[in-house]
């Protein structure tokens, strides 16, 4: 994958795919903003503005354009969406109050995000101040800051991976899949301007709503976090996930008591106590001091001294040995617990997975799915398993891992996946009929599905190997149907073809035509039903 993990195109999408309206609305307010008109088509603009791009000679959306215009992005980018949590307590093992799989547009998951937080940090009225003033335990803009950034800047190539938003009693995490890009750092990131998905980026500062200026949104989230008397807000790269923590203050009344703490030290040192007799040394009392701490050190010191001077020196042992072993019990306790954890487990198999040590990944997995059965990360566990297996060539056992994925997860939207890549290897396999059964269950639900249009593509294919030529023009009139105008001619020459071999020379003629007559159609497709139909006017002897 390229630099602009926000410029490569969508399979499956078209045109059709993104909200028309919305489309116009930002060329319009775009050359509003820049006080001059776009000469040239519409789809030249789009592409010029990374919106759309070219394959195979047409125009198909990008992942910028299907996350910032599509009608439905998360029918190709699955795992594109927002996952948003409120817990009772302060870590993840806590109850759950509330959670939210949010999905849309850029956008619309950065409001509904922000919509969500603000239900448990916004404004409440505080008792401890007079006639019930308000305030927000947080600042608000912060939050929308650290939100944006994560939706906008997160890694959209990476599958089974969402920004997650986790509101805790004390703070707020917010997860950015994919973590920082190379040669920035959590130490250099509020002076390094970075930007892994440029087009979305720009297209919001084109909106003006969610990006003011470029590179000042973490700089912001500190200003502001100081602002309002907080914790300055913690920020980690994992490698799998950069965090963004934001910490909320100690307690409800925090403003009330730190202006209590501070009339309390002063009534402590009122006019009537001296600093000596609040624990302060004079000058003489200090230089005594010194003068006897020097001769518990020097040989003629008295014996008592030095045997205490003994004694200390092994009390500092014994203790520098007892705080080690409470290091090591504590590193051991916390490699415990965090094996305990099942999003560590996961992650953890993750990124062996993202860093293709499919091995390591395999074992992870495996664990994951023994320790964890029920969890809720379980079937991405099993989907991702799976599709390690195939990457270093053990296909049998993807087979068993997509089918324990389908027995064991009925409602799972891996589900389907499971049936295309089963008959995929099936076909490589040169298991036709076992292919094609798997390619009807994904076609079971309609051609809606995201690979509902490659099971029929790949079984129309399959039927022509096996010379059943009518099944075949069947599977290609649906391709075709479900294409309507974005076929770029391949469809019509193998239907073509299927009537060559059935001997329907004028039906094939017909489409050979249809090829030729198809603008989008490549000129090597071109010359084939040329060459073709030369040959029908022309049959060799």
């Amino acid at each position: 994958m390229s630099e602009e993990k926000d410029k490569w195109a969508v399979k499956d999408a078209g045109f059709e795919d993104l909200d028309a309206k919305r489309v116009s609305a930002y060329i319009d307010k775009r050359q509003s903003r820049l006080g001059e008109k776009t000469s040239g088509s519409r789809d030249k603009l789009l592409r010029e503005l990374g919106i759309l791009t070219e394959v195979g000679g047409k125009s198909v959306p990008t992942a910028a354009g299907v996350l910032l215009f599509g009608k439905h992005p998360q029918n190709f980018l699955m795992s594109s969406g927002v996952r948003a949590v409120r817990f009772k307590g302060k870590t993840v093992t806590s109850d759950i109050i509330d959670q939210k799989e949010i999905k849309g547009t850029i956008s619309e998951m950065i409001d509904a995000a922000v919509e969500f937080a603000k239900g448990y940090i916004d404004e409440d009225t505080d008792e401890a101040f007079p006639q019930g003033e308000k305030f927000s335990k947080y600042p608000v803009a912060a939050v929308k800051e650290a939100i944006t950034n994560a939706i906008v800047h997160r890694d959209y190539t990476l599958e089974g991976a969402s920004v997650r938003i986790l509101i805790f009693d004390n703070r707020i995490e917010v997860y950015t899949p994919g973590g920082l890009p190379e040669g920035v750092t959590a130490e250099n990131l509020e002076y390094t301007q970075y930007s892994r998905n440029e087009i979305i980026a720009e297209t919001l500062l084109d909106l003006g709503e969610y990006i003011v200026k470029l590179g000042t949104g973490i700089k912001r989230i500190k200003s502001l976090v100081k602002e309002w008397g907080l914790k300055e807000p913690e920020f980690l790269d994992t490698g799998v996930d950069f965090l963004i923590t934001i910490f909320g203050p100690i307690d409800r009344d925090w403003r009330v008591k730190k202006q209590e703490r501070v009339l309390r030290i002063e009534k402590s040192l009122g006019p009537t106590k001296t600093p000596q007799e609040i624990g302060y040394l004079s000058r003489d009392k200090y230089a005594a001091h010194r003068q006897v701490h020097k001769s518990h050190r020097r040989k003629d010191a008295p014996k008592d001294s030095r045997r205490q001077f003994k004694i200390n020196r092994k009390i500092i042992a014994i203790s520098a040995a007892v705080i080690i072993l409470f290091t090591l019990a504590a590193g051991a306790f916390n490699h415990l617990r965090r094996s305990r954890n099942p999003f560590y487990r996961y992650q953890k198999a993750a990124l062996w997975h993202q860093r293709q040590s499919y091995h390591k990944a395999i074992k992870a997995y495996v664990a994951f799915i023994k320790k964890f059965p029920q969890h809720s990360k379980t079937d991405d566990a099993r989907y991702y398993l799976a599709a390690c297996f195939e990457k270093i060539g053990r296909d049998q056992d993807a087979l068993k891992a997509y089918k324990k994925l389908i027995d064991n997860h009925p409602h799972s939207p891996w589900r389907e996946y499971a049936y295309y890549w089963r008959g995929s290897i099936y076909h490589r396999l040169g298991k036709f009929d076992d292919a094609i059964i798997e390619y009807q269950k994904v076609l079971a639900d309609g051609q809606e599905n995201p690979l509902g249009l490659s099971a029929l593509e790949d079984t129309a294919l399959i039927y022509q190997k096996q010379d059943k030529f009518r099944e075949a023009l069947s599977a290609y009139r649906k391709i075709l149907e479900s294409k309507e105008s974005l076929s770029d001619g391949y469809e019509h020459y193998q239907i073509a073809l299927c009537y060559l071999n059935l001997g329907e020379f004028k039906e094939a003629r017909i489409n050979f035509e249809k090829v030729i007559a198809n603008k989008q159609a490549k000129e090597e497709l071109i010359g084939k039903a040329e060459k073709r139909i030369a040959e029908l006017d022309f049959p060799k002897e």
